[in-house]
């Protein structure tokens, strides 16, 4: 057992004495929480997404499901930009989503602001909060989402 703790920690320790360039494709997953007009909505997350694909600007989408007082299904596409890059990794943007859930969908925009912290080069822990203003039969909605969770490179 221990030649392969030996080799694990040789491996992680490569892992990570490489430069931190989160300029490239990623794919994730993140546990969110939702607030919309009072009410709380948990969901789990997928996003894929690059960071550098016009310049310092980039494009995420993600899809979530979750479960309310209804269960629902979210979608959306945010342009992102880095402030930084280096271990600890911010950035900011916005973008439109919509949720259906209980018969109606809400359409919206979403702000974003966020930060990674890069464990090695392959591997991040993203924490982001992102307020928006959905429309639904004709009534706005305003809320936010915190989410957390890894993404891969």
């Amino acid at each position: 057992m221990r030649p392969y703790l030996v080799l694990l920690a040789l491996l992680w320790g490569m892992a990570s004495a490489q430069s931190y360039e989160p300029n490239r494709l990623f794919v994730g997953a993140g546990l969110d929480f939702n607030w919309l007009a009072g009410s709380s909505y948990p969901s789990l997350t997928f996003q894929a997404g690059d960071y550098d694909l016009f310049g310092s600007l980039g494009l995420r989408a993600h899809v979530g499901f979750g479960q309310g007082s209804v269960g629902f299904f979210e979608f959306g596409l945010h342009a992102l930009s880095a402030l930084g890059q280096g271990r600890f990794f911010p950035y900011g943007g916005g973008g439109v989503g919509v949720i259906f859930g209980g018969g109606v969908a809400l359409w919206g925009l979403e702000g974003v602001a966020g930060a990674e912290f890069f464990v090695n080069p392959a591997l991040s822990i993203g924490a982001e909060i992102a307020p928006s203003l959905y429309l639904a039969n004709g009534s706005a909605v305003l809320g936010f989402r915190l989410r957390l969770g890894p993404n891969l490179r």
